[in-house]
């Protein structure tokens, strides 16, 4: 070592990153250790030429001397002479390359509604977004693409919201007549909540059931605060006057007498009360509670359970084994499911509680043996499934949301008076829950007069057959009152010489062969309309036409009534809506009339739906969510399919 030169010093505190620093230094500048407050920071010294470079905190300056006059200690391994042979003619290009190229503003809208679509429909917390394994699989699917986080993605969400607001509301403005269903609910985490539905038919004859709100209530569910509640709601989306369907707790019967709106009974509700009341007979409530343990049972015992599945397949040849059904006391006809249930699998749980062979304990046994239905029961639950089973169909035909449900009510009604007509093979306790149903459904079956108005606007049923004469009569009576108070003015113009002109005589026409032709049942044309059908200018029509006559309204009104009911409706070609679409301009004011009351559905479903949803966006683990944000989910998922 050269003791006259200074000592070459490295990076002070061992923290540069780059290779070059092994090969350069400092010179020290103060008395001291080698730190940079002694060391010459300014100059990089080579340690092997000792030639000097401006330390501006770039290393390229010194990585270019290394290449130049140091190659075996080059730090990149390549030279400066290599990099300037490799060098080629660049080529002019527009296309950016795969690895850097973005994803167009158009593309990227059309994903971000996919998302957005995914989160509100299988009501995915918004939180998703941020996930690392969806950002990962998104990735894998299209890396270009970027996710929006979850402040984005809940403004896009609201915005969907008020885009989907305004289109319900232009589609809400059309319709003269709305039909609203309305119930409570308590989440999870104790809070209170109302959802408004509203039901309609949209000029293509097109019914739709939609979400208005589900908002948070606060205080007491008086009818006072409900009634309130549901004026704001119906001024708020500027509605008129609805038929409101609720179910027949006393606070929902109350609020509607204090509004003085029409209101109809939720008919599912009924028949499960119907259904509750009926069940109580004691032969019946022995039975029922004897299921629920034995359900009980197989529902806490893993080996129990097992060896039931097994005798199933054993039995079945393999086939998908069932499970036992545990009734709901707050879920409609559950006692049904679970009767027809354990009389399905009767063999299956005989076997198991016969068979030594399998792994339960002899206690277990027991229970199964305790609980199992005896011949007798087994015969007294077939005989109440039979009951059950009309009142099972009818529910599910009341709850429909995509056809019209209220001109069902008096054939159910009809139905289930039939089914439970006591006959002499009928067990005593059978006979007893018959005569509970019909004293229950005597009681429960107000609210006939909307089902024989909706009965009449079924063109397939409009002659009500099925009623009695008195119920006939009142209801083609109700569809004339109803028609006389619709707004409707219908201007018939005949083909007249005024008094004022005299026109040429014209000459005899030979005789013509006269033909039968039956004239087509539709309303008569304006002189416009006529001009246009015939494809004539519409600028002489005072020519043609010289004077109007009014034809009495009432005297209309009962033509357009009796060409209605006695016109010929094949059975088998058209649903109801359809038939009115076809129709409706023969009939306008009875399809005026259509559009109001079979828009009305005969339950109060569509809430209990929502709620059911609720429940699955707020859970525990999403039990402090916003109610605005709940009820803006629910009004996205709900109306999605329309106004998406």
């Amino acid at each position: 070592m050269d003791v006259d030169k200074p000592t070459i010093y490295p990076y002070p505190g061992g923290k540069a990153r780059s290779r070059v620093w092994t090969h350069f230094g400092f010179y020290k500048i103060k008395e001291g250790g080698p730190s940079k407050e002694n060391l010459d920071m300014t100059k990089a010294i080579c340690k092997i030429c000792r030639r000097s470079y401006a330390n501006k905190g770039n290393t390229t300056n010194l990585a270019v001397h290394l290449d130049m006059y140091h190659t075996e200690l080059s730090a990149t391994g390549t030279t400066v002479k290599q990099k300037l042979t490799g060098l080629k003619q660049a080529k002019l290009s527009f296309e950016v390359p795969k690895s850097t190229a973005g994803i167009s503003s158009l593309k990227s809208t059309e994903i971000d509604d996919a998302l957005l679509q995914l989160l509100c429909q299988k009501a995915l917390p918004i939180s998703l977004v941020d996930n690392a394994f969806f950002k990962k699989f998104v990735g894998l699917l299209n890396p270009r693409y970027q996710i929006p986080h979850r402040k984005l993605v809940k403004s896009k969400l609201q915005q969907k919201m008020n885009d989907v607001k305004q289109k319900m509301k232009s589609d809400l403005d059309t319709c003269q007549n709305v039909a609203i269903t309305h119930d409570g609910w308590t989440s999870c985490n104790t809070e209170s909540y109302s959802t408004i539905t509203a039901h309609f038919i949209d000029t293509e004859w097109n019914l739709k059931a939609v979400s208005l709100e589900t908002t948070k209530v606060e205080g007491q569910h008086t009818s006072e605060n409900i009634a309130a509640h549901l004026k704001e709601a119906v001024a708020k989306w500027n509605l008129s006057i609805p038929i409101a369907v609720s179910d027949n707790a006393a606070n929902e019967r109350k609020a509607f007498e204090l509004l003085g709106w029409t209101r109809l009974g939720c008919y599912g509700h009924r028949i499960n009360l119907v259904v509750k009341h009926s069940l109580s007979v004691p032969a019946v409530q022995h039975m029922v509670a004897k299921g629920r343990k034995l359900v009980g049972f197989f529902h806490q015992s893993s080996s129990a359970n097992d060896a039931l599945i097994a005798k199933q397949q054993l039995l079945n040849e393999g086939s998908i084994a069932d499970k036992l059904i545990m009734d709901v006391p707050t879920r409609w006809n559950s006692t049904y499911a679970m009767l027809s249930r354990i009389l399905e699998l009767s063999s299956a749980i005989y076997a198991v509680a016969n068979d030594p062979t399998v792994q339960i304990s002899k206690t277990g046994i027991t229970t199964i043996r305790n609980y199992a239905f005896t011949f007798e029961e087994q015969l007294l639950a077939e005989k109440i499934c039979a009951i059950l089973e009309p009142f099972q169909k009818a529910t599910v035909s009341v709850s429909s949301e995509e056809t019209p449900t209220l001109q069902k009510i008096m054939p159910i009604l009809l139905k289930l008076f039939q089914c439970i007509k006591i006959t002499e093979f009928d067990p005593p306790a059978v006979k007893s829950v018959k005569r509970l149903m019909d004293a229950e459904m005597q009681k429960r079956t107000d609210d006939r007069d909307l089902g024989i108005m909706a009965s009449v606007l079924n063109p397939f049923t409009k002659e009500l057959a099925f009623l009695t004469e008195e119920e006939r009569e009142r209801g083609h009576k109700m569809l004339l009152e109803e028609a006389l108070s619709v707004t409707c003015q219908v201007t018939v113009k005949t083909e007249k010489v005024s008094d004022e002109e005299t026109l040429p005589p014209v000459p005899p026409l030979p005789d013509l062969p006269v033909e039968e032709v039956e004239e087509p049942n539709v309303l008569m044309l304006e002189p416009k309309q006529k001009a246009r059908k015939c494809g004539e200018d519409d600028w002489f029509n005072d020519v043609i036409v010289l004077k109007t006559e009014q034809i009495p309204q009432n005297t209309m009104i009962r033509e357009e009534i009796s060409r209605y009911l006695g016109c010929v409706v094949n059975q088998n070609e058209l649903s109801i809506l359809d038939w009115w679409r076809e129709n409706s301009h023969f009939y306008p004011r009875v399809a005026c009339i259509a559009r109001k009351y079979l828009s009305v559905p005969a339950s109060s479903v569509p809430s209990e739906r929502i709620f059911s949803l609720c429940g699955s966006i707020i859970s525990k683990k999403r039990s402090r969510m916003n109610p605005d944000n709940l009820d803006m989910l629910v009004f996205l998922n709900r109306n999605m399919k329309y106004y998406w």
